[in-house]
């Protein structure tokens, strides 16, 4: 996991700085955002939107304060892509509302997408033909509701197997135990470290 000097090292200024997270950090937040969509039925969205949308607000939240909260980077983020989907659940048009966001920033969206998205959509484009991810979903796919939900809270989101659980009826120990069957489960697959699910 990201510590909190890693993205208090940030340089909202460095574009080099953004790209070299976007190419480490995207996988994870594409392999979410696929999965959480199809586990909880959103449609309004595709994957690789929300993976360009969180980084913009990623981009535009530190330009236009500088402030960083406390915690680790992938789960600010995380945070981030979670309100992404929760709007797009919401939202009639995703474009509005993504341009309503950046122009707080003091920049207008179609100006920071100018800058942004051919890079972006080249992360976007890698991701959606990476065959590691692919292997990824394939496992996520044969799992049930409950593993599923462990593995969206507990190994993207940082949320505790008993908090999980919680959603699913599971006793304490019984959420823990599955999760940590799934945690052996992912050690054992090249795609976890991809994506960071290998701690």
């Amino acid at each position: 996991m990201e510590s909190t000097e890693r993205r208090s090292a940030l340089d909202p200024s460095r574009p080099e700085d953004w790209l070299a997270l976007c190419d480490e950090l995207s996988p994870a937040l594409y392999a979410w955002a696929k999965l959480r969509l199809k586990t909880f039925g959103f449609v309004a969205v595709a994957p690789e939107d929300v993976v360009q949308e969180t980084w913009l607000r990623a981009l535009a939240g530190e330009r236009r304060d500088g402030t960083r909260c406390g915690g680790a980077l992938r789960g600010w983020l995380f945070g981030i892509a979670r309100n992404v989907l929760l709007e797009h659940s919401r939202a009639h048009s995703a474009r509005s509302l993504r341009e309503s966001r950046l122009a707080r920033a003091g920049e207008s969206a179609s100006e920071l997408i100018a800058r942004c998205e051919d890079s972006v959509t080249s992360v976007c484009s890698r991701l959606e033909r990476d065959e590691t991810l692919a292997r990824f979903f394939e496992f996520a796919d044969a799992l049930d509701a409950a593993d599923r939900a462990l593995l969206l809270g507990c190994g993207f989101e940082g949320a505790t197997a008993t908090e999980v659980g919680r959603r699913f009826d599971l006793a304490p120990d019984t959420a823990i135990k599955r999760w940590q069957r799934l945690r052996d489960a992912l050690r054992t697959r090249a795609f976890a470290q991809r994506i960071g699910l290998s701690d």
